[in-house]
């Protein structure tokens, strides 16, 4: 059952922060998302988060580094976004932030221990999600923007398997 769910989640939350972005108003897309936000962060903490401290540590990097890296991207104009914004990020964006790093607890949990895969799903995933955004019109990629995507998937999945093992290891006390 978690299974389904995991695959479920990680589909739709695609879908509705990307649809969002296209049909959606600002007001009744900050609600539907803060919602829909609040409500992952509430399930995923019930049903899969074991250890808490540890994952509201890789949770809080792998979020600060995927907002870093696309405001990188942002910001030396390999694409352009769309859309009601918060700060540099478009709404859609940043919910989209949110909840991804909660994929890692059950549709991304195998690639945390098998680095190479994680960095060759990283490479061949971001540029096909990111290249669907111009057909929906909520973004604009720049100029071999999907090479710099690529890159940024490979090292962003290499990363988590990193951030995993640095977490997950328990130090003794004193």
């Amino acid at each position: 059952m978690k299974n389904t769910f995991g695959f479920i989640f990680t589909s739709l939350s695609w879908w509705i922060c990307v649809l969002s972005g296209k049909y959606l108003t600002h007001n009744l897309q900050l609600i539907i998302l803060s919602i829909f936000v609040i409500a992952s962060l509430i399930t995923h903490s019930i049903y899969y988060i074991e250890d808490k401290k540890s994952f509201t540590l890789f949770y809080l990097l792998a979020l600060s580094f995927g907002l870093f890296g696309d405001g990188l991207l942002f910001y030396f104009e390999k694409f352009s976004f769309s859309g009601n914004k918060i700060g540099p990020y478009p709404v859609w964006l940043l919910a989209l932030w949110l909840v991804f790093p909660l994929n890692f607890l059950h549709a991304l949990k195998k690639f945390l221990f098998k680095p190479i895969m994680a960095i060759l799903f990283g490479v061949i995933g971001g540029p096909l999600a990111y290249r669907a955004g111009p057909a929906f019109g909520i973004l604009e990629l720049g100029e071999n923007a999907l090479y710099y995507v690529a890159l940024f998937w490979a090292l962003y999945m290499g990363g988590a398997c990193l951030l995993r093992s640095l977490v997950a290891t328990k130090r003794p006390s004193n």
